[in-house]
């Protein structure tokens, strides 16, 4: 959970609009996606660690798509309140 929600910041924080509207780079997406799938396989087949339930490790990556989604829209809603501070 944490490897996933501390990628958040790099698709929030890169611009004032919603995250969906500015696409980041080719690399970062499949870096990111990269990381995902692999940390996952790690996880979920006990490979360098204790083994996690694959339902444990759908549950978290949905969590971290959730607070994706609020982060940006509190983001959005802060930079609309106040411009001139960011």
């Amino acid at each position: 959970m944490a490897r996933r929600s501390s990628q958040t910041p790099d698709a929030t924080s890169k611009a004032r609009r919603h995250f969906w509207e500015s696409r980041p780079g080719k690399w970062l997406l499949l870096s990111s996606a990269g990381d995902i799938a692999v940390v996952s396989i790690l996880a979920s087949n006990g490979i360098l660690m204790k083994a996690i339930p694959r339902q444990l490790l759908f549950s978290v990556l949905i969590a971290c798509a959730c607070y994706l989604a609020a982060d940006d829209f509190v983001k959005t809603a802060l930079f609309r309140k106040l411009p001139q501070a960011f």
